[in-house]
């Protein structure tokens, strides 16, 4: 705000024309859909711009355009899908563009720069909380300041621990001390931010049979997706075990159906790809190394990309379950995509009440608002309309099997950055497509949960009902 008081210093002395600036600009600010999606551009435009300097790429003539942006994009929204590899065809800095990039669209602009704010002794303006608090879906503008601060340090201390797990965990062969400390903290800030970055060409292959590195990055991808909420739920627990506290703090339902769905859908997708690939993929291993890749490729596509299997060689029972759980994705306040955890949670309480005659819907002893099942069905018929729509203009304009195609456009609208081996292989319109796909999965869950929970009129005029035929 201190910002927006210097510009409408210098332009109130200049023009009309600025002061109408500076009002256009105090609504832009004011309004949290707003400034999420522009700061989100900004960082994607900015993103764009540094990967096409000619330092940021192996080859002397570059990358296209179309291609930075990909690239871009997918960074910025903790995709992973690439047109171009990241360890081979990006210099150093390009890297560090791309991982940048990774971190500030994990954490969200304004998280990081309501942080920086705050470190520096400055007080967060009204406009400022309401957009963390929307951005991070808190209760109240007042643990605004407290929320920030716990979401920056925790993040970067578990990158620091994923970094030291992965540092002691990979081969000797990999390379020197310092390449070692690089090549982990990139893949831990990946992980964590459920990104799928990988500076090695076919990812996490190579180490699939390496319990250590396959663990902890499995274990950085959960706790990103499970959300912040239920880190702090966690925390307190832990706190009052320590202080041993007659008064024990509740977990919130929140954190209940987080834990809760967040094992069914691990197990459940473990145990189908178990049994999909059991005569497949999975024939040429022992049990415990299948047990193993099974694990990984269950909490993966929970919006992580990273892999430890060619995906193009799966069975297409399996990419169906694969492109199940991406369309599930993470936790809300979390940096995992998908509809969220959360709202299939609803969904599936929501079918299990009704199939029972039951019009409320009780768990754990607490009813849940019927608005937040309306919420959960718009943003998942949004949802998918958007995956509808964006894989018939991909199949309409390329020639790959549908189902290649729908898990590429899945993959991208959950953030995921699992691919077929299509992606290099689409066209600049194809690439485009994709980029607004990934764009839209990042920030369209969350845009959207904002307008609706915001714009919820009670009727002034109510009409006769009517009942129509549904079967």
């Amino acid at each position: 705000m201190h910002f927006l008081k210097k510009v409408h210093l210098y332009f109130s002395g200049v023009s009309k024309e600025g002061k109408r600036f500076y009002a256009f600009a105090q609504r832009l600010y004011a309004n949290p859909v707003l400034v999420i999606t522009v700061s989100f551009l900004t960082a994607i435009g900015i993103g764009t711009i540094l990967l096409l300097l000619p330092c940021a790429t192996q080859a002397e003539e570059g990358i296209s355009f179309v291609d930075a942006l990909f690239t871009a994009t997918s960074a910025t929204c903790v995709t992973g899908l690439i047109v171009k590899d990241t360890g081979s065809d990006f210099t150093l800095f390009g890297q560090l563009v791309i991982l940048f990039l990774i971190q500030i669209g994990g954490l969200g602009i304004m998280t990081l720069s309501s942080f920086f704010l705050i470190s520096f002794g400055r007080r967060l303006s009204i406009a400022q909380q309401i957009v963390v608090k929307d951005s991070l879906d808190l209760e109240s503008l007042r643990i605004t300041r407290q929320a920030v601060r716990f979401v920056v340090l925790t993040t970067v201390i578990i990158e620091c621990i994923g970094a030291i797990m992965l540092f002691i965990s990979w081969p000797l062969t990999v390379g020197g001390s310092l390449h070692r400390w690089y090549i982990s903290f990139f893949h831990s800030i990946s992980a964590f931010c459920n990104a799928g970055f990988s500076l090695f060409s076919t990812s996490l292959v190579a180490y699939q049979r390496n319990y250590a590195v396959t663990l902890t990055v499995a274990g950085l991808i959960i706790v990103g997706g499970i959300g912040y909420f239920v880190l702090v739920d966690a925390g307190r627990r832990l706190d009052d075990c320590f202080k041993k506290t007659e008064r024990k703090k509740r977990f919130s339902l929140h954190s209940k159906l987080v834990a809760m769905f967040t094992v069914i859908l691990i197990v459940g997708g473990m145990l189908g790809y178990l049994l999909f690939e059991r005569q497949a993929s999975l024939a040429p291993y022992p049990p415990s190394e299948r047990i193993l890749i099974a694990f990984f490729q269950s909490v993966t596509p929970r919006t992580a990309g990273f892999a430890t299997v060619d995906i193009s060689t799966l069975q297409k029972s399996t990419l169906q379950l694969l492109i199940f759980l991406m369309v599930i994705g993470g936790a809300p306040g979390s940096t995992a995509g998908g509809i969220k955890v959360t709202v299939f949670a609803l969904l599936a309480l929501a079918l299990w009440a009704r199939l029972r005659g039951r019009r409320e819907i009780v768990i754990a002893e607490r009813t849940i608002p019927g608005d937040l099942i309306d919420r959960a069905v718009v943003i998942t018929m949004i949802v998918l309309s958007v995956m509808f729509l964006s894989s018939l203009l991909v199949n309409w304009i390329e020639d790959f099997a549908f189902e290649e195609v729908l898990f590429e456009v899945v993959s991208a609208l959950g953030t995921v950055g699992l691919s077929c081996g299509i992606t290099m292989k689409l066209s600049a319109l194809s690439r485009l497509i994709i980029t607004g796909t990934m764009f839209f999965g990042r920030i369209g869950p969350l845009v959207l949960s904002i307008i609706i929970a915001k714009n919820v009129r009670e009727a002034k005029i109510r009409y006769p009902e009517e009942r129509v035929m549904l079967g």
